[in-house]
């Protein structure tokens, strides 16, 4: 009988923390919302396009960042907004068209694309922006089952800032899920990028 209560309160208390995570979640996922907008409309940013980047960690969604990637094509700019949300601090990037410099697709340490030159085109992506259609990106043909790191790296002309990296998935199986999800956010951004290059 005492370790039929004993499991009782312990299923209890795990639904307890459940719900009071879920709501913790609820409140930061108001608190993005909120500063974000507020950022957007400082700057006066047209959100042509959003791309939620979420990324992911050892197998499972990283819950502890949020990341979005906003293209303003009316006034040619871009934004990255980053969100930590274990220590609560925001960083937001406004990037004119003519800026960005280069971007890279890297994987394991090895770069996989360098800017719209160096594009290899294994299928076609189709997204919202002016209707257009660029090549998705082409894939690492080393066999390996694991990735330790997908990031897209972005230098832009700006001496403070000249780097940023936007990670998509770390140590992660290829046969997950999450994987090709990460995948697919690197995709989308390369393709748009591509469009930004072409459009300054």
């Amino acid at each position: 009988m005492l370790l039929l209560l004993i499991l009782v309160i312990f299923v209890a208390g795990i639904v307890l923390a459940v719900k009071l995570n879920n709501k913790a979640m609820v409140e930061i996922k108001k608190e993005i919302d909120a500063a974000m907008s507020a950022l957007i409309a400082e700057n006066n940013i047209t959100v042509s396009k959003s791309i939620d980047v979420e990324s992911y960690q050892n197998n499972l969604p990283n819950a502890t960042t949020y990341t979005k990637f906003i293209v303003d094509d009316e006034n040619k700019k871009f934004v990255i907004f980053n969100y930590d949300k274990i220590l609560r601090k925001q960083q937001f990037t406004c990037v004119n068209y003519s800026d960005l410099l280069n971007f890279n697709l890297f994987e394991d340490g090895e770069q996989q694309l360098q800017g719209r030159g160096a594009m290899s085109a294994v299928g076609a992506l189709t997204f919202g922006i002016a209707g257009a259609v660029v090549g998705s990106v082409a894939g690492d043909r080393k066999v390996k089952n694991k990735c330790r790191e997908l990031s897209v790296r972005i230098q832009i002309n700006d001496l403070d800032n000249p780097l940023i990296s936007i990670g998509c998935v770390s140590n992660c199986d290829k046969n997950n899920i999450f994987y090709t999800k990460g995948r697919q956010t690197a995709d989308n951004i390369i393709a748009t990028l591509t469009y930004i290059e072409n459009n300054k």
